[in-house]
């Protein structure tokens, strides 16, 4: 919160001393930083954002409460895509799973392979060694 504030204070030119001194006192560290200086440089492009009529607002400094704000909405898109993310792996593994134990099952085998359907794609088949 210290740092958005002495960001948001700073001219142009002062912001990328602010994230230096950010830096070297150990506030903003790795995945912080580069998401601060990522908010930071949409800012500079886009400017404070729109108006409710579409139009542009005049550009001044970073408020500290719209950076921190900004920031907040970046951190929650990434805890939704990591959700995602944790989803599709949970659903992959139960596929895997299943297949696993398909395969297990001599009687399965016999009736895919009767059918023309014993191969598997490379990726998943890649992902489990059926013991046989």
């Amino acid at each position: 919160m210290s740092v958005a504030i002495d960001i948001a204070d700073t001219d142009d030119a002062g912001v990328q001393q602010a994230l230096q001194q950010a830096y070297e006192s150990k506030l903003l560290r790795g995945r912080k930083l580069t998401a601060a200086k990522r908010l930071i440089e949409q800012r500079r492009r886009r400017g404070k954002g729109l108006r409710t009529d579409g139009t542009r607002r005049m550009a001044g400094t970073v408020s500290s409460a719209t950076l921190l704000r900004t920031y907040r909405e970046d951190v929650d898109k990434k805890r939704l895509l990591i959700r995602k993310a944790e989803l599709s792996r949970d659903r992959l593994v139960f596929v895997i799973q299943a297949l696993r134990a398909l395969f297990a099952d001599e009687n399965y085998v016999t009736l895919m392979r009767a059918e023309g359907l014993d191969t598997l794609p490379k990726n998943l088949a890649r992902r489990f060694e059926v013991e046989r």
